[in-house]
């Protein structure tokens, strides 16, 4: 091959990934880097993916950090890769977190729809405090329960005063079970 460009680094690290050589797809990616490729927005999700595979929470921060680098954070394709791998990796609090910085729930919303996940969709309002909170429900692939709040509208409060507050049970429940629910979107 002549020249090397994104396109042809993305079908390696890919292939290498759906194959099931996890970590040499991983190090392609570097590689490709290395070699002074830009990725794209089509290289951040398989690799990603490769990162929950493992699973390879370190490295998956990393490449985390080089989605914000070259700004692609704003990409559904590579949110929704983000969110997948945080889980995968155990770290359901950081998958949070990627959700709540997501500037448009909709296309989260839609971007399940695609992937013909069931979820639920909920919005808790603490009339008191004038405060909505966008819930999805949905099972990941591995069977957990994964629930994200777009809590943008939450107001800070000091550290000392959490045990002082007290939370309604029936607002931080998942609204029901998916696998016997009949009234999924």
């Amino acid at each position: 091959m002549e020249k090397r460009d994104v396109f042809s680094w993305n079908v390696l690290v890919g292939g290498y990934a759906k194959a099931g050589f996890l970590d040499e797809a991983l190090d392609l990616y570097y590689r490709m880097l290395w070699v002074g490729i830009k990725p794209d927005v089509y290289t951040f999700p398989c690799v990603l993916r490769t990162c929950g595979g493992v699973p390879d929470l370190i490295r998956g921060r990393e490449v985390h950090m080089h989605v914000l680098r070259f700004g692609f954070e704003s990409d559904v394709d590579v949110v929704n890769a983000l969110i997948t791998m945080y889980v995968k990796c155990g770290d359901v609090q950081s998958a949070q977190l990627v959700f709540a910085l997501c500037e448009n729930m909709e296309e989260m919303e839609q971007k399940l729809k695609d992937l013909n996940i069931k979820y639920k969709k909920r919005t808790v309002e603490d009339v008191e405090n004038w405060t909505k909170i966008d819930k999805l429900c949905f099972n990941d692939p591995s069977g957990f329960m994964i629930e994200i709040c777009n809590c943008e509208n939450l107001k800070l409060v000091p550290a000392g005063s959490l045990g002082k507050i007290k939370l309604p049970d029936d607002r931080h429940n998942p609204p029901v079970e998916l696998e016997n629910s009949d009234d999924t979107k």
